[in-house]
């Protein structure tokens, strides 16, 4: 089981979401922690994973020397625990 994705401008925003959508649907059969990573991260990107998906972000980190702003990884996490924490809330619901 995978735990750790890299991500590089890949492809469209719509792909994207159908890549995460899958990843999320594999940590709900197997529980476990999981990293996103996402090198010159786009908008459209970051909008999406903070709207739409449980990740959060747990560290940004600037390229030395860089010459653009988005010349920076992101790193996004889904925890185990807070999937547990997600299901009990929906009990509740």
């Amino acid at each position: 089981m995978d735990n750790c994705f890299y991500f590089f401008n890949p492809f469209s925003v719509n792909i994207f979401r159908k890549v995460v959508f899958n990843i999320l649907h594999s940590v709900e059969k197997d529980r476990r922690t999981v990293d996103l990573i996402l090198y010159y991260p786009l908008k459209e990107f970051k909008d999406f994973l903070r709207t739409s998906t449980p990740f959060t972000i747990v560290d940004k980190i600037k390229v030395p020397g860089q010459t653009c702003n988005k010349e920076k990884f992101i790193i996004y996490r889904l925890r185990e625990e807070d999937l547990e924490e997600m299901d009990r809330m929906d009990s509740v619901i």
